[in-house]
């Protein structure tokens, strides 16, 4: 199939993602999609690639990215309501862990 625009190609494979998938992964997974697809359609209109179709391997790659950003996201976003506090180990790794706040929020959850 050809396509008018990396957009266009890009919204096809975005229109196979199944349903039950959130709309927040499947727009992250998106802006992957069309970074990488943008580079492609570049080269390929320069001549210096022979096509501007993403490889399976750059789709399953892109899909695993956004799905490392989304859990980056829910992180932060737990951080920020004061749910979930961070530290460091002794081996200089960073640890997450609940906050006072969120232990009681699961235990109002829970009732």
């Amino acid at each position: 199939m050809n396509y008018a625009s990396y957009e266009e190609y890009v919204d096809d494979i975005v229109s196979m993602i199944p349903p039950e998938v959130e709309d927040d992964f499947a727009a992250i997974f998106k802006n992957h999609l069309m970074v990488l697809a943008e580079n492609h359609w570049t080269q390929y209109l320069t001549g210096d690639r022979e096509n501007y179709l993403l490889t399976e391997d750059e789709i399953q790659q892109s899909w695993k990215s956004a799905s490392m950003e989304l859990v980056e996201r829910s992180l932060m976003n737990l951080i920020d309501m004061g749910l979930i506090e961070t530290g460091v180990n002794k081996n200089g790794e960073i640890v997450y862990g609940a906050s006072k706040e969120g232990l009681e929020y699961v235990k109002k959850l829970d009732k």
